[in-house]
């Protein structure tokens, strides 16, 4: 787990300028605390920030050369089943006993294509050829890892995170206004900024020195753990097997993500995801500590607190109080290089991985993963009982169409339904991605498994690639790898060909009432149940709630000088207006968008920006 970062010229005959990889290096640094390397010759030049994970001595620096001297890479990531692809290429002797030594023969041997293929766990790299004159780039299939790029006339610049490639770069307005209407803004090539991409989950780029042409393909995607024979054998299972299937799917994924030569805890929420993660994690053998993020104003610390002395666990609590949210806002900004506006809650992961880190510890496993491979968010439970009002309303809204549609739309308008919402989902790349999937092969499904499994891609292809983004930033803020269990292959394999039952079930008893008589995630309840409280089981979905819009109010006047007055042309007329008519959700959107401009492109100083933030907020009652 690391920072990566490179140039390779294109036009002339001139080296990259080693100081401007230094100045790259410099710009991810909480990437990777314990060492850093740099490789200038040619037309290339890499460098590496690095966080110790496996094998902790030097020979694991990088960038690192294969045996042969052919490839060089910078590397970012975990590949968990290193030791298997080791045994692939014959077991040879290597520099290092760690993976990214292996990674970088398995590349040279067999291509990143099949390394892309073959490598259980996560990644973002770049590989230098020097017979071939090429750097390619790649990215994981989930996205976990980050990858940036830009391309002028001479150069093409690459970096695990934004900052390094934005300094006096144009932002890209129709982009903040999709982030500002509470989209993600992490999925596909589309970024913040103008002529700044992201390489898209699952991609690899390879980009030829000589011309500067990029070649483009996605040879992996999470729809690739789709397999028709499984789904229909999976669809006949009975709930003993599936269960048997998912518990040993999971317990094997928690074990590879157990190997580091680093500390190792556990994230818990609270919730029963992360719940079940550290219950298996102990039945495995693995003793981890606890850490939770106790958000004062909607507290899940009862729940955590019941799971540690459940496990016999420490339990290391972090608060994240109103004032603590707000005192470290502007950090964390900065730490996610766009706004919070589509996950405030990554100021309480900010605050926990502080602590965990400031404890020693290194690594961390997660909940991530599971709402949204078995549908665990609210609106899929209950959907229902909205599909039933919607049938029942479709009547009577044909008949009165039929006579005047206009009155019609002012009657049932549906703003979900509306261009303005179609066209904001498109700039976000959402659309891209519900498409991506849709040439599945499930002949001989029933209809409502296939329509699951295309609910589930659509989520892990959009919700979960923002998540994972939250946790890739605000962790790494303070060097802390996140690993995620439940995105182990053959646990997507077993969750993604399950038959719809496995995700959602009907049930007589009212349960949550937010989906009143339908279990959601059931795969994963029905599991917990032989290991967790049944307290714990039963709970709710809440994952870290941010509220703090609820008891401070902004001050949109201190907005008029800012980038979003000048942006949209607003004057104090318009600022009032919103005042007036604008959710304390959308205030505060505003607010956030207005730090981030500051902050992140304009580059103010954090204590600047800090005092800008104190006279735009405002306590009101109840505030903590």
């Amino acid at each position: 787990m690391c920072g990566i970062a490179g140039v390779l010229r294109t036009r002339g005959d001139a080296s990259p300028d080693g100081r401007l990889i230094d100045r790259m290096l410099d710009g991810i640094a909480h990437r990777g605390p314990d060492g850093r390397g740099r490789m200038v010759e040619g037309p290339v030049g890499l460098g590496h920030v690095r966080l110790s994970i496996l094998d902790l001595s030097d020979a694991a620096a990088q960038p690192m050369c294969s045996s042969t001297g052919r490839s060089v890479i910078t590397y970012n990531g975990e590949v968990y089943n290193y030791r298997e692809l080791w045994r692939r290429l014959g077991a040879p002797e290597l520099v290092s006993t760690g993976d990214t030594a292996v990674v970088v023969e398995y590349i040279e041997r067999f291509g990143v294509r099949r390394f892309v293929q073959d490598a259980e766990g996560f990644f973002a790299l770049g590989v230098w050829d020097r017979s071939a004159g090429t750097l390619t780039l790649a990215r994981d299939r989930h996205g976990i890892k980050p990858l940036y790029f830009c391309q002028d006339a001479t150069d093409f610049r690459f970096a695990s995170e934004m900052w390094p490639l934005t300094e006096g770069r144009s932002v890209d307005p129709i982009a903040v206004t999709a982030m500002l209407a509470g989209r993600s803004l992490t999925t596909e090539w589309r970024t913040l900024y103008q002529g700044l991409r992201s390489v898209g989950a699952g991609e690899i780029i390879v980009v030829d020195a000589a011309t500067g042409a990029l070649d483009v393909t996605r040879p992996i995607r999470p729809s690739g753990f789709h397999d028709n024979d499984l789904a229909l054998r999976l669809a006949g299972a009975d709930d003993d097997e599936l269960l048997a299937q998912f518990e040993s799917a999971l317990r094997k994924s928690i074990r590879l993500r157990m190997t580091s030569d680093a500390p190792v805890a556990c994230l818990v929420s609270g919730g029963i995801d992360s719940s079940l993660v550290a219950a298996l994690a102990r039945d495995e053998g693995f003793s981890l500590p606890l850490y939770h993020a106790d958000v004062v104003a909607s507290s899940e610390r009862p729940a955590a607190e019941m799971l540690a002395r459940h496990l016999g666990a420490d339990l290391i609590v972090e608060q994240a109080t109103d004032d603590a949210i707000v005192e470290s806002l502007v950090a964390v900004t900065r730490a996610n290089e766009m706004p919070l506006s589509y996950h405030v809650n990554a100021i309480p992961f900010y605050l926990v991985s502080r602590k965990v880190s400031a404890d020693g510890v290194k690594v961390i496993l997660t909940g991530e993963g599971a709402d949204e491979y078995l549908l665990g968010y609210p609106q899929y439970g209950a959907e229902w009982a909205t599909d039933l009002l919607e049938r029942m309303r479709a009547p009577l809204r044909r008949a009165v169409r039929a006579r005047t549609a206009s009155f019609a739309d002012r009657v049932w308008f549906d703003p979900q339904g509306s261009m303005a919402v179609t066209i904001v989902d498109l700039i976000s790349g959402m659309d891209r991605h519900r498409l991506d999937d849709l040439g599945l092969d499930v002949a001989g499904l029933r209809s409502a498994d296939a329509k699951s499994v295309r609910k589930a891609l659509a989520l892990v292809n959009y919700h979960l690639i923002s998540t994972l983004h939250r946790n890739d930033r605000l962790g790494m803020a303070w060097g802390l790898e996140c690993r995620f269990p439940f995105l182990g292959h053959d646990v997507a394999t077993v969750c993604l060909n399950g038959p719809a039952r496995i995700r959602l079930r009907r049930t007589k008893s009212i349960g949550d009432r937010r989906h009143p008589f339908v279990v959601d995630k059931w795969l994963v309840r029905e599991l917990a149940r032989r290991w967790l409280p049944r307290d714990l089981v039963e709970r709710p979905k809440l994952g870290f709630p941010v509220t703090i819009w609820d008891r401070r109010s902004v001050r949109m006047e201190s907005l008029d000088d800012g980038y979003l007055a000048s942006m949209f042309g607003f004057g104090r007329d318009e600022l009032a207006a919103l005042s007036e008519s604008a959710s304390p959700l959308m205030k505060f959107r505003c607010l956030l968008t207005e730090v981030w401009f500051r902050v992140n492109v304009e580059r103010m100083p954090q204590s600047e920006v800090e005092s800008f933030l104190g006279r735009a907020l405002v306590s009101t009652s109840g505030a903590r």
